[in-house]
């Protein structure tokens, strides 16, 4: 009985990967407050904050990222506004906006310089994201795809 739930976790978990691969768990629009869990996804969910461009960077809302990812996401205590648990990194955005990333496994603590703040949300640069998070995000007919 364990080896079938093995084999069909297995499976399930598979049939998941490719499902994200191909449609996302995230996608966003620059200069848009609303986002969709997937490419094929018609309903939309609205943010404080939308992704802006910068330059040649574009910057996505840490928290709603954060959540779908999978993290787990905490609020307000008397430091920090948010506190996100993501395998092994604890992410600390101070009541003052700073961004800091501790790594459980080694104690290091390591502070966010490239952070932006929009209507009281922090942004974080796509390529910050995906060394955080360990994710690929593609950019796709003016789509930001969070994979």
């Amino acid at each position: 009985m364990s080896l079938v739930y093995f084999v069909f976790s297995m499976h399930v978990h598979f049939v998941e990967t490719l499902r994200i691969q191909k449609y996302g768990r995230g996608v966003f629009t620059i200069s848009s407050n609303k986002y969709r869990k997937s490419l094929k996804g018609k309903k939309e969910f609205t943010m404080i904050a939308s992704p802006v461009k910068s330059g040649e960077s574009i910057y996505l809302p840490l928290k709603t990222v954060a959540k779908l990812v999978g993290a787990r996401v905490t609020s307000k205590d008397d430091v920090n506004k948010l506190k996100i648990r993501y395998y092994g990194k604890i992410i600390y955005v101070t009541n003052e906006n700073t961004v800091a990333v501790r790594d459980t496994a080694y104690r290091d603590m390591k502070s966010i310089k490239d952070a932006k703040v929009s209507n009281d949300e922090v942004l974080l640069p796509i390529e910050t994201l995906r060394r955080m998070f360990g994710v690929k995000i593609d950019i796709e007919n003016n789509n930001i795809i969070l994979r």
